[in-house]
């Protein structure tokens, strides 16, 4: 969102120029225009082939750009900025990894309690498809100190946040799992998980439903106990494997 203008950014794909980077505006914000000089980034700065969903960050007013690439088998994280939404210079190479995959998708970035936050998807992974890393930024280099996956499981994948007016960071991830075909009759199949507010505490990432969800929790279910101030997980026989507090 930029004054009143909304602006979507999204990434275009074709024969004849491969994966490329677009933006649509809205003034409305239910009718979308394509801007005139898309694409906004023609190509990745090497030629990747894997070039594709771009998030945009605005860091000390200056507007920053992530996308998902990799390279020679190596997935990478590349980084853009801009001072008005639409040039872009690339800065750098924010991430490259091959533990990480041949290809990284759905990347995050954005400042988190003293630190930063660079989040990303995995291709072809059966488990822990959602890499969070915190750690710092000089406004070019982003510099790694914890590597957490705080969500595990086949069904969270391509994970994004967004700053709400009151300033929590709220993350939305996509339920869904490439692996296993749905039966016809459900109503899941690419469903959207619970809006989760993010936060940084005693070194660990703190993952829980925004406060606008609380009434949805029943104090007791099978594996789970809801008093007034804790949520507490446990396996069958009464051992505890997750407890945290959470604000009315």
């Amino acid at each position: 969102m930029r004054g009143e203008r909304l602006y979507l950014f999204y990434t275009a794909v074709s024969h004849a120029l491969g994966q490329t980077q677009c933006m649509a505006f809205s003034d409305d914000g239910l009718h979308f225009h394509k801007h005139e000089n898309n694409p906004i980034i023609l190509h990745a700065p090497d030629g990747q082939a894997d070039f594709r969903d771009p998030k945009v960050t605005k860091i000390d007013g200056t507007y920053y750009m992530v996308v998902g690439s990799g390279q020679n088998g190596i997935g990478s994280v590349l980084l853009y900025r801009s001072q008005d939404l639409l040039h872009w210079e690339y800065v750098s190479t924010l991430l490259e990894d091959k533990r990480y995959g041949t290809a990284i998708e759905c990347p995050d970035f954005f400042p988190l309690s003293d630190g930063y936050v660079l989040m990303f998807s995995q291709m072809k992974r059966r488990f822990r498809n959602t890499v969070f890393m915190y750690g710092n930024f000089d406004g070019a280099n982003f510099t790694p100190q914890h590597v957490q996956r705080p969500v595990f499981g086949p069904h969270y994948y391509a994970s994004q946040s967004f700053c709400c007016p009151t300033g929590r960071r709220i993350i939305i991830g996509w339920l869904y799992s490439w692996a296993k075909r749905p039966n016809k009759k459900v109503d899941y199949a690419g469903a959207l998980s619970i809006p989760m507010e993010l936060s940084w505490q005693r070194g660990h990432f703190a993952l829980m439903p925004v406060n606008e969800a609380t009434h949805l929790l029943r104090k007791r279910r099978t594996l789970l106990l809801k008093d007034t101030k804790t949520i507490e997980l446990f396996l069958r026989g009464g051992k505890t494997v997750f407890c945290c507090w959470y604000r009315k």
